[in-house]
Parts: structure tokens; sequence; C-alpha cells
């Protein structure tokens, strides 16, 4: 498989790869791989600790929170390997509330299931710890097309 770029940023880039070492066979995965520089390393670092603290200490929390597979490095970049998911929030958006190019919503059982998904998951964020509000926006990711998991802290 072909590796593909799933999105980039500030803090590096995500791309699609296949996890051929996997224990349930060949399996689809997201790295997300930061930039070779301390900052960066650093806010990948802080990452980690908060998913590590969400996955732990509740169970509720672990359901919300995206699973990371494996950490490491490669050409002196740290990787986050982590389930893949469906799309972006934004993508969703744009594929499921256009038609013809045009805006037309969200059906609305959509937006009370994505809304309780961000309510709790900025519960969770905030309960832990690990965000405040007005500190940094958020990147919520679609695991299938009901449930959303933030995964920038």
């Amino acid at each position: 498989m072909g590796r593909q770029i799933l999105g980039q940023g500030v803090f590096g880039t995500v791309v699609r790869a296949e996890d051929t070492h996997a224990k349930e066979g060949s399996t689809e995965v997201a790295i997300k791989i930061a930039r070779n520089n301390p900052a960066m390393e650093e806010a990948a670092k802080t990452e980690l600790g908060f998913i590590k603290r969400l996955s732990t200490e509740n169970e509720q929390w672990r359901s919300r929170c995206i699973t990371v597979h494996e950490i490491f490095i490669h050409q002196a970049h740290l990787c986050i390997s982590m389930e893949l998911m469906l799309m972006n929030l934004r993508d969703a958006l744009k594929k499921y509330g256009t038609e013809g190019g045009r805006p037309i919503g969200l059906h609305i059982d959509a937006i009370r299931i994505y809304s309780q998904d961000l309510f709790m998951a900025l519960q969770c964020l905030e309960a832990s710890g690990c965000w405040q509000p007005k500190s940094k926006q958020l990147l919520f990711l679609c695991r299938n097309t009901s449930q959303l998991a933030p995964v920038s802290y």
C-alpha cells in the first residue's frame, strides 16, 4: 500500500499506512509524524500524555478517545500510530451537509448525535485536566458516521 497523506499542519503530517505487524493481521492505521524540531516533539509528548491519561482514567472516557497503537522514532521523527478514523469533522460537514456544492445543513438527528459527542468529549477533557476552555482549538475526527473523537488537545 502506498503512503497517502491524510493531513498536514503546524505539528506535522498524518499519513495512512498499513500495519503489517498487527496482532490481528495487516490493518490500516493513521501515523502522525511530528516535525523534527524540539518544540513539535515536546507537543507530541504532551498530547500522548493526555491520551494516556484519558485512556486509563475512566471507561466512558476511554471509549471517546482515539486508540494509540504504537509510538516510535523514524528518521529522527516522533511517530504516533493510531486507529484510522473515517474523516475529520470539516470533511464530514462538506460531504453530508452540501448538495450540488451549496450548503443544505445536516439532518437534525446527525446534529443531535454530533452535539452529544462534542459535549461529552469536552466534559471528559476538562474533568481530566487535559483541556482548559480557550486554551487551544480542538480537532475532532469521525470514528464512523455517528461518533466523534477529539484528537488534538
